[in-house]
């Protein structure tokens, strides 16, 4: 969404033509399928009136409660308490698209795969010849998984969801 002539908002292309399909492992299909069954809204991250987020202040009301933590709220946009992201802190929402990246590095996926998945273009020799396979895509959904696996473990070790981060 964009918005149009007048602010009126509209279906557009994302910028720069970035259109792509990532692998994402199990953990975060279920996530993404419980998101969806949340609610009635045809976006999948709806504004709190259901709406497209367009024309909400992302960062105030939905990124830093995330990041900072926020105190529970009644009424008409109810909310549970939030604790605090220590692993986002002072992180712009952007940036977090790319911090998967050094782990997916950390576990040996090669490299056009992770520049690939994080949006960039190859330039050169390797943005012709080189293309991620099958078997790359594999390895990023095996290696997510399992960091995902053992962080919950070591969650669930330090006392459960308030060790986040």
């Amino acid at each position: 969404m964009r918005p149009e002539d007048k602010g009126v908002p509209a279906l557009a292309p994302p910028k720069y033509g970035s259109v792509r399909s990532l692998v994402i492992p199990p953990f975060l299909a279920s996530l993404h399928e419980k998101l969806l069954a949340s609610h009635d809204s045809e976006w999948a991250l709806p504004a709190m009136d259901g709406g497209p987020l367009l024309t909400t202040d992302f960062n105030t009301y939905y990124w830093r409660p995330v990041r900072d933590g926020s105190e529970e709220r009644t009424g008409g946009y109810e909310r549970p308490e939030l604790p605090a992201v220590d692993a986002f802190q002072k992180r712009r929402i952007h940036l977090v698209r790319h911090a998967h990246g050094p782990h997916l590095e950390e576990d040996g996926v090669p490299d056009i795969a992770i520049e690939e998945r994080l949006g960039h273009v190859v330039q050169g020799v390797r943005g012709v010849y080189r293309k991620v396979t099958p078997k790359m895509e594999r390895q990023i959904v095996s290696v997510l998984q399992a960091r995902f696996e053992a962080d919950a473990t070591a969650r669930r070790g330090a006392g459960g969801a308030g060790a986040r981060g």
